[in-house]
C-alpha cells in the first residue's frame, strides 16, 4: 500500500495537538504514531470481542459488501491463522493495493494502521500481533466473524 501524503498526515496530527519541530517530519514518526493508535484500537477491539455476541457484530457498516469483495479477491485466504509471509508477497500486495484504495469513501479509516491477531483465538499480545492497513484488518475480521472463527 502506498504511504499517505506526509503533508496531509502532518496537518492531521498537528490539528490533534501533535507538533513537529519546525515542520520536520519523517516516516518513523508516522509509523510510531500509527503503532500507538493501532495498539489502543487493538485493546478496544479485544474487549469488544469478549463482551458482545460476535455473531451480531458489524464493524464497518458495510460488512456484507466488504466480505463479498474480499472473498472474491482472496477466496482461499485462511483467516483463522494468518500466513503473514503470504499476505505480504508481491503478488498479494498487487491485489491488496487497488482493493484497499477502492475503500476510500466506503470504509472509514481504511488507510490507517491496525494490529491484527495472527492466531484469531490467540491473545492480543506482541507475539500474536502484526501491523497492517486497517482496511486489511477489517476484511480479515469481518471474514472471521462471518465464517464463525470466533464461535467454533
Amino acid at each position: 500500500m502506498d504511504k499517505p501524503d506526509p503533508a496531509v498526515v502532518a496537518a492531521d496530527m498537528e490539528q490533534r495537538g501533535d507538533m513537529f519541530e519546525e515542520g520536520v517530519f519523517n516516516d518513523q514518526q508516522i509509523e510510531e504514531r500509527w503503532a500507538m493508535l493501532a495498539g489502543k484500537y487493538a485493546e478496544t477491539y479485544a474487549k469488544l470481542l469478549e463482551n458482545v455476541d460476535v455473531t451480531k457484530l458489524e464493524i464497518t457498516g458495510s460488512d456484507e459488501w466488504l466480505y463479498t469483495e474480499f472473498r472474491a479477491l482472496f477466496p482461499d485466504l485462511r483467516v483463522d491463522i494468518l500466513d503473514m509471509h503470504s499476505l505480504k508477497t508481491e503478488e498479494n500486495k498487487a491485489k491488496w493495493r487497488p482493493f484497499l484504495d477502492g475503500l476510500k469513501g466506503k470504509v472509514a479509516q481504511h488507510d490507517t494502521g491496525a494490529l491484527v491477531r495472527v492466531f484469531a483465538k490467540g491473545r492480543s499480545d506482541v507475539g500474536n500481533l502484526e501491523l497492517v492497513p486497517r482496511g486489511q484488518f477489517y476484511c480479515i475480521e469481518v471474514a472471521r466473524i462471518k465464517e464463525g472463527v470466533y464461535t467454533k
